[in-house]
């Protein structure tokens, strides 16, 4: 019964690590200083651009040629990484 423990102790910490560097890396850069010309006192407004990528990315694909298009479509078909639709 104890080895039925520990391996199931060992699944727990390896299916937890990558969300746990996720969060960490996510709460560490809303920690990182914002540039210009985004006012210093802007973290909420960066929490909320957060949110909305992860939950509307279709928000975004307007802005951004490479959302628009599968990973290999975009690669395949020669579309550059630029900012607006052609």
């Amino acid at each position: 019964m104890e080895k039925v423990i520990d391996i199931f102790f060992i699944m727990l910490v390896m299916g937890g690590i990558f969300p746990l560097l996720i969060g960490l890396m996510t709460v560490f850069s809303w920690c990182l200083p914002i540039k210009a010309p985004a006012d210093q006192s802007n973290r909420i407004n960066r929490i909320r651009l957060w949110w909305w990528a992860i939950s509307a990315p279709h928000r975004f694909v307007a802005n951004f040629d490479w959302l628009y298009g599968d990973e290999v479509d975009n690669l395949k078909s020669g579309r550059t990484w630029t900012k607006g639709r052609k």
